[in-house]
């Protein structure tokens, strides 16, 4: 498939490797040289230099010629007027990314389905949206959703006082035979494990477990101990992502928010969108005036201002004060894998959010989706499983599955399986697998 990125920043720069990786023709659009340049230096790539709007430029890239055009610039109205321009090319599928949610309103003039944009991604909102999923789930470092919503990956560290820790993977499946639940990778220190059986789990191990939906409460008390309780919220910055979560933490009862900025002009608009929201203008950079705003006292820290340092800076205040749990928003991509390192718990990246969104949405083949999982080398993709294939021969003890992945979790029919070792994989199903990146080839000889 010939792709066309509109954008050579954070979000077009990461998914032009992963489309690359995936044998598809990428053309990407760039006015800034130094992006052209770094693009066109670690890149498989045909590179143009030029405005994406113009239709010159777009015409040099090969966009009649194009199956996809993904917009990715910092600017909305950019990345609409290209969607709007590959339309008028018949450009089969259009992606676009905008940071103003309220254009996919369906009473909007510029509704998606009226002006021929397939899919409008709003990287704030899916910030936001990862950020009260991460809430809702206190102890959690990760919290990824497949099959719409019915199977759920957490992110869970072992503690001292973990029922999890120094079991082996066979020994906690004797343990809790009853229970539909897959440990499908391991964080320790510095690497990234797909465990097998005989793995056996240690202390301040980043374990993430795949489960169906309605079992997930039951899973967590077997991987930790924590029993963590948010009912006391701060976020520090009312712009957008800020704004939005507290917007969407209203509908739980028991959650009260405090959200915190310095910029009178910010308070004044949040007070007005959110009515029972506690808002307050106060420098979140002082430690005095931040404690004496109850900081102290929260289950909570949300750092979401438009500056990663002050983020990581008030983060790092809020677990000196004991702050039970932060949750960071940088977005620089680079210091996701020191976030650990620097001991703040989660950060979320609304590049990476935005990358995952898109990739989720493109289907090549048999492969249903793809995506990243935030702080470890690891992804997952979902496989439609077809007739003959490797995979469907024999139960999954009896096969000889490649080394650094898993399967997570199988869709068949109206059910959401969770694999043991007895479990046969069928034509027809969606299978969910776990790997390492460098085993990601391997993988397609399984399912085709």
């Amino acid at each position: 498939m010939k792709i066309l990125i509109i954008g050579a920043g954070e979000v077009g720069y990461h998914l032009s490797a992963e489309l690359v990786r995936e044998n598809h023709d990428v053309v990407i659009v760039e006015p800034d040289s130094e992006r052209i340049q770094r693009v066109a230096e670690s890149r498989d790539v045909m590179v143009v230099q030029g405005d994406g709007t113009r239709q010159k430029v777009l015409e040099e890239a090969g966009i009649a010629h194009c199956d996809m055009l993904i917009a990715v610039t910092n600017s909305d109205d950019v990345n609409i007027l290209a969607c709007m321009i590959a339309r008028e090319f018949g450009v089969k599928t259009k992606i676009a990314r905008v940071r103003d949610h309220e254009l996919s309103d369906p009473d909007s003039v510029l509704n998606p389905a009226r002006i021929g944009i397939d899919l409008m991604i709003h990287p704030e909102l899916e910030a936001a949206r990862e950020i009260i999923r991460l809430i809702r789930h206190p102890s959690a470092t990760e919290v990824s959703e497949f099959f719409d919503g019915r199977v759920e990956l957490l992110g869970v560290r072992v503690t001292k006082d973990s029922p999890a820790l120094g079991k082996t993977l066979i020994d906690l499946g004797r343990r809790f035979t009853d229970l539909p639940y897959r440990i499908v990778a391991i964080a320790r220190r510095e690497k990234t494990l797909i465990p097998k059986g005989d793995q056996r789990l240690e202390q301040d191990d980043q374990i993430y477990v795949v489960t169906r939906r309605e079992a997930l409460q039951e899973v967590f008390k077997v991987v930790s101990s924590e029993n963590r309780v948010n009912r006391d919220l701060m976020i520090l910055g009312a712009r957008r992502v800020g704004i939005l979560v507290a917007q969407g933490l209203r509908q739980y009862s028991d959650i009260s928010v405090k959200l915190v900025d310095p910029n009178p002009e910010n308070t004044q608009r949040a007070a007005k969108l959110l009515p029972g929201v506690l808002v307050v203008e106060a420098d979140g950079l002082d430690i005095d005036v931040i404690s004496a705003e109850g900081l102290i006292d929260m289950n909570v820290f949300i750092a979401c201002t438009d500056n990663d340092e002050n983020n990581i800076v008030t983060s790092l205040v809020a677990r000196h004060l004991g702050v039970p749990r932060t949750i960071t928003l940088v977005e620089k991509r680079f210091y996701l894998p020191i976030i650990k390192t620097l001991g703040l718990e989660v950060a979320v990246n609304k590049h990476l959010l935005t990358s995952n969104a898109i990739l989720k949405y493109i289907r090549h083949g048999k492969v249903l989706s793809f995506s990243q999982i935030r702080g470890i080398n690891a992804e997952t993709i979902v496989y439609s499983v077809e007739p003959n294939a490797k995979i469907t021969r024999k139960p999954l003890e009896s096969l000889d599955f490649p080394d650094g992945s898993i399967l997570g979790a199988i869709h068949r029919g109206n059910e959401f399986l969770i694999p043991t070792g007895k479990t046969q994989v069928r034509a027809g199903d969606e299978a969910l697998i776990f790997y390492l990146p460098e085993v990601r080839n391997k993988l397609n000889n399984w399912f085709n």
